[in-house]
């Protein structure tokens, strides 16, 4: 969220690999300034978590992250 909110562009550049969080990182830039070096990768996964209690909070953790995978 900070990095929308600062009134001066934000430039992102990956130099190496930026994975999972850091690949949302990188699209939080000003569009036209979002740089992947050419030998740079970017990783994104499928969500993941793990999760204890009751069947019915297993499973609304379970909708919660299909619907974010979505």
């Amino acid at each position: 969220d900070t990095m929308q909110y600062i009134k001066s562009p934000v430039s992102t550049v990956v130099m190496g690999m930026a994975a999972s969080a850091g690949s949302l990182i990188l699209t939080a830039g000003e569009a036209g300034q979002r740089i992947a070096l050419p030998n740079a990768r970017v990783m994104v996964h499928q969500p993941s978590g793990g999760f204890r209690g009751t069947a019915s909070d297993i499973e609304r953790h379970a909708e919660d992250i299909i619907a974010t995978k979505r």
